[in-house]
């Protein structure tokens, strides 16, 4: 059976809505109103629930077996095989440095670890530019989540 590094819900700390036993993490569905969380928060493979934080496991399924799971979830139906081929593709690259035992946040078409000191990325619509990770730094200062992750000025304000 295929070993797979892989990321699933770490805990219910910040927000989270899925209730789910294990909660693998479906593929980004980010839309253009990122502040509304679907820029900043994990989606369930299973009930399309979001949550915030996430840690690496090894799993026995495949990328191919996740896009399935993903997409019946998603659509309610299986993949056709160039769909599977662009999630697959799509997800090696979001997983690439992902690491064991590491918890991570998404933050706009990133999977970002929580230990990192900061970040400097451009997003599918933002520049973030951050001295900290905004959803770790929301654990102590909720006030994050109003001026960064749910903001729309500040998304608007940094959009590429």
């Amino acid at each position: 059976m295929a070993k797979t590094v892989y990321l699933e819900r770490a805990n219910i700390d910040l927000f989270c809505l899925c209730e789910c036993t294990r909660s693998l993490v479906g593929s980004p569905s980010q839309l253009d109103c990122p502040w509304c969380g679907c820029g900043w928060l994990f989606t369930c493979i299973h009930c399309r629930k979001p949550f915030t934080f996430a840690r690496a496991v090894e799993i026995d399924m495949s990328l191919e077996e996740l896009c399935i799971l993903d997409s019946k979830g998603r659509w309610g139906k299986d993949p056709s095989p160039d769909q599977v081929q662009e999630w697959v593709e799509s997800m090696r690259v979001l997983l690439k440095d992902v690491e064991i035992d590491h918890t991570y946040v998404y933050l706009d078409g990133w999977y970002i670890d929580a230990q990192s000191d900061r970040v400097s990325i451009e997003g599918w619509h933002s520049w973030h530019d951050l001295p900290w990770v905004p959803q770790v730094k929301a654990l102590a200062d909720e006030g994050v989540l109003e001026t960064v992750l749910s903001s729309r000025q500040y998304w608007e304000n940094t959009a590429l």
